[in-house]
């Protein structure tokens, strides 16, 4: 495949966005923490470079954006309802126990909001979608591998409980953390798979996934294993001609998840394994999380209209709050809370729209298709309990990027609307130039 060239018309926009969205990603596992106390060394200048990269990207994606008037309904744009949810919990952060942070974490969160929002003003946008979403599926795997080749003798190894691989791997990422990237990655996989001619390379695939599926089985993270098991039933429910292939292939992939399980971990019954080696009342409360709802809930009803921020859960000493919604409600309080409840309907409307449409669709279309919503349907089980779209966070931008695909084609058939230039004048106009899509 030819390298998008960047004075390509139907790639505008590309290169600017991906960069971005670079930026974004080399962010993560940063924050203000790491913010040296007197940097001298190019190192420390790094550091400052990578932990304020969100206020730079919102800025340049800012001054983009303000150069075209997006037509498109807000329902149709989960990202500008999101944009919507995190202005009003950047506003809400003035009432933060640390605004400071509050504020931080608010403009990294719009950053990759707004960013994402680009591809609508791209000429061609679901070219660029579509490049992007491929960028992020091959992050996710880079990471899911990464940290497998990193911990292989702990996940691979005698370790007893994910709890235990998480030590070994030095805590870079918690349990669910881990599983969600090897889940994410082995939905893309077993899609990819499925519509692989050739038989080598469907081999490859079905053993890449049937890798990421053993990382989520031994990271035990409750809220990745029954999202892949939502994610696969609704692939199966969506595409009959499967169902059969899975049928197959799944009791094959739980095989050889016992026989390699070198730790024979596998319990004989179901509840043993959701324990994940804590006591049973660990289990009801699932692993402390009903006391965090309750303690959030009474911090929500202390400030229900307008929230307390980004990060209200830990600046208020609560802990990981766990629950999207719950999180959302405390981030943002009920004005918030209403246009982030809405980016996941308006997504679902936008998967479902397209999916009535998919003959018409270019066939990598129906197969990306059909991976975003594999993916949405992983992150909406997930956001029980878990944090996602809520908050700034590797979900956000994995999601981001399913977002930005599913409003971009959606935009380029029939009675979607493309973007027109403002024509603010300090602004250079782009010549007309004949397109073919």
């Amino acid at each position: 495949m030819n390298i998008p060239s960047i004075r390509d018309p139907r790639y505008r926009g590309l290169w600017t966005t991906g960069l971005l969205a670079s930026a974004l990603w080399v962010n993560l596992n940063s924050g203000p923490w790491l913010v040296p106390d007197n940097p001298r060394t190019v190192s420390d200048f790094l550091v400052l470079a990578r932990v304020y990269a969100p206020g730079a990207v919102l800025i340049l994606a800012l001054l983009r954006l303000l150069d075209y008037r997006l037509r498109l309904s807000i329902l149709d744009s989960p990202l500008t309802l999101l944009a919507l949810y995190g202005t009003v919990s950047l506003v809400a952060g003035t009432a933060s126990p640390d605004p400071r942070y509050a504020t931080y974490w608010s403009i990294a969160f719009l950053a990759t909001v707004v960013t994402y929002r680009l591809v609508g003003t791209a000429p061609v946008p679901e070219r660029v979608a579509r490049l992007l979403l491929l960028g992020t599926w091959f992050a996710t795997l880079v990471v899911a591998a990464g940290a497998a080749a990193y911990g292989k003798t702990s996940i691979f190894g005698s370790s007893q409980s994910g709890y235990d691989i998480n030590l070994e791997l030095n805590e870079m990422s918690r349990s669910s953390g881990v599983a969600r990237w090897a889940a994410v990655g082995a939905l893309v996989l077993l899609l990819r798979a499925f519509y692989v001619r050739w038989w080598p390379i469907r081999g490859v695939l079905l053993a890449g996934f049937g890798m990421g599926l053993f990382i989520v089985y031994r990271m035990q993270s409750r809220g990745a294993v029954f999202g892949c098991f939502a994610a696969l039933l609704f692939i199966a429910a969506l595409q009959p001609r499967l169902r059969t292939s899975a049928l197959v292939l799944l009791p094959i992939t739980l095989l050889l998840m016992v026989g390699s399980d070198t730790a024979q971990i596998l319990p004989e019954k179901v509840i043993v394994y959701l324990e994940r080696g804590q006591t049973e009342s660990g289990l009801y409360t699932m692993g402390g999380r009903t006391e965090y709802y309750a303690q959030g809930w009474e911090a929500f009803l202390q400030a229900p209209l307008l929230g307390r921020g980004q990060w209200a859960d830990r600046l208020l000493l609560i802990g990981h709050i766990h629950n999207s919604f719950l999180e959302a409600a405390l981030s943002a309080g009920v004005i918030g809370f209403v246009p982030y409840v809405l980016s996941w309907i308006a997504g679902w409307l936008l998967f479902f729209r397209l999916w009535r449409q998919r003959d018409s669709l270019w066939r990598h279309d129906r197969i990306a298709l059909l991976e975003c919503g594999a993916t949405m349907a992983f992150f909406t089980v997930r956001a029980i309990p878990e944090t996602t779209t809520a908050g700034y966070a590797p979900d956000l931008l994995i999601m981001a990027a399913v977002y930005a695909y599913l409003s971009a084609l959606a935009a380029a058939k029939p009675g979607g609307r493309l973007p027109v230039r403002s024509g603010i004048a300090w602004r250079r106009k782009a010549q007309p130039a004949v397109i073919h899509a």
